[in-house]
């Protein structure tokens, strides 16, 4: 076993030697070890090496002791999965199991390069890629992108936190709005961006968890854009083509805002037999990828709310369509200046093929304000800086009222103008309320509503029951 372990090393010796200078304080993991053998021969491989060595069967625990008593300036022995280290991990070996043990017990997105007794699984050293799999409601760990990180986006729909995804809504800098107005997976473009979750890496990528990738992505070319073809050209004989739906979308602004911001004077003769990309599914070196985000991130609110107005789309998620055909347009001027690109051979969708909320115009989503965010907090005895939800119409106030028994709030602006019901977003596991998904979704007259904005047009709720000796 330790030679096989040797022969796989030498075998990448070469590759390994170009990222990992093979005496630095490299990190390795040795998981589901049985005898802390292969631990060991690590540590004779690499002289400075901190080796974690994860023991899952405890009845191999004590022979996993005795024998790194002679090692244990290097070798760290853990029970489980359990383990502090949070930095990126050089090697990983997972002795004689596949990806699948991988599910759940560590972030696969901080390996360089993992390994099992049969050789190499996956080699991060030469793309050192960052790739993020877009979900609503839920991920599926499959044999193409298991090495990826799993963003769980808007909190409408309940999800749980994993070894392998992150919550965009729980991140340090987050934007309630651009999951609340439908940007779609532009949200996530920018939260990437916003807490540099690329972090050390040279390339950053964007996929949907309907997608099926034909190709593993550890030989990428770090000056060419990889992107998802709809193998039709953005304009041709200077029309645009019809997937960019030119009576939907004001594409002269996109055009025009893109100008704006790089200094240039495009116009669609630039844009003449490029390739139109889609789906916002694209992988861009990180230099590429801050260009466009920088040009994004003023973008969303350029948009908004005009783009999802008369005589344009009005239903959830159409100003994503805007913002997909930004990346478009964005992606073929990239290729016009001369940066390489290569197309992505994906399937998409896969599974069972159900209409996505974006694209449903009765959405429940719709029957929402776009422009208020409301989440409960936990019931505090510090209730000072929060209003009572009434029902008179005070200017720039919030107020209730009751339709089909089911307690709504509104929010009156400072001209009087009342706005659509208002999504009270929670969590769903509480039983004392009743929930659309996360959403409030129950009568709330015996209970007071507290409400304090917190910054511009986000306010946290408190739910007070109301006791006994109030009504009497």
């Amino acid at each position: 076993m330790c030679s096989d372990i040797l022969s796989e090393i030498n075998k990448v010796k070469n590759n390994i030697l170009k990222s990992i200078n093979i005496n630095n304080e490299i990190i390795i993991f040795d998981m589901d070890s049985h005898d802390c053998k292969n631990s060991i021969e690590f540590y004779k491989i690499f002289p400075n090496a901190k080796i974690y060595t994860f023991v899952y069967n405890l009845n191999t625990l004590d022979l996993c002791k005795e024998n790194i008593k002679p090692y244990q300036d290097r070798i760290t022995l853990i029970k489980g999965t359990g383990c502090e280290y949070d930095g990126d991990i050089d090697i990983c070996y997972i002795n004689d199991n596949d990806y699948t043990f991988m599910e759940n017990k560590i972030s696969i997105n901080k390996v360089k390069l993992l390994m099992n007794n049969k050789g190499i699984i996956f080699d991060n050293l030469k793309s050192n890629l960052e790739m993020f799999c877009v979900y609503h409601k839920k991920y599926y760990f499959r044999n193409d992108n298991w090495y990826f990180t799993f963003i769980g986006v808007n909190e409408v729909y309940p999800k749980e936190e994993t070894a392998n995804n992150i919550l965009e809504y729980k991140l340090d800098k987050y934007n309630p709005f651009l999951q609340k107005r439908g940007y779609m997976e532009t949200s996530v473009y920018l939260h990437v961006y916003w807490n540099k979750l690329y972090k050390n890496k040279d390339m950053v990528g964007f996929s949907q968890y309907d997608m099926k990738h034909h190709n593993i992505y550890n030989n990428l070319d770090k000056e060419t854009i990889y992107l998802l073809s709809s193998n039709k050209l953005i304009v041709k004989n200077n029309k645009w083509d019809s997937l960019m739906f030119e009576k939907l979308r004001n594409l002269d602004f996109l055009v025009n805002s893109y100008n704006s911001h790089f200094n240039k004077s495009y116009t669609k003769k630039e844009l003449e037999n490029k390739t139109l990309s889609l789906w916002q599914t694209n992988i861009y070196p990180v230099k590429i990828y801050e260009k466009l985000c920088g040009w994004l991130e003023k973008l969303v609110d350029e948009i908004y709310p005009w783009s999802n107005k008369p005589p344009y789309e009005t239903h959830f998620g159409s100003i994503g369509g805007y913002t997909e055909r930004a990346l478009s347009i964005f992606n073929a001027f990239e290729i016009y200046e001369g940066t390489a690109y290569s197309k992505l051979n994906i399937k998409h969708p896969i599974g069972e093929e159900k209409i996505k909320e974006q694209y449903n115009k009765k959405s429940f989503l719709n029957n929402y304000s776009q422009d208020v965010y409301c989440k409960i907090v936990e019931e505090s005895d510090d209730i000072k800086d929060y209003c009572v939800v009434g029902i008179d119409n005070q200017n720039d106030s919030i107020i209730k009222g009751t339709m089909n028994d089911i307690t709504e709030l509104f929010y009156i602006d400072e001209q009087g103008n009342k706005s659509k019901s208002l999504m009270v977003l929670g969590n769903n596991s509480d039983n004392t309320f009743k929930w659309k998904h996360n959403i409030l979704d129950c009568n709330l007259d015996d209970y007071e509503i507290l409400y304090k904005k917190v910054s511009d047009s986000i306010y946290n709720i408190i739910l007070a029951k109301i006791k006994d000796e109030q009504i009497n």
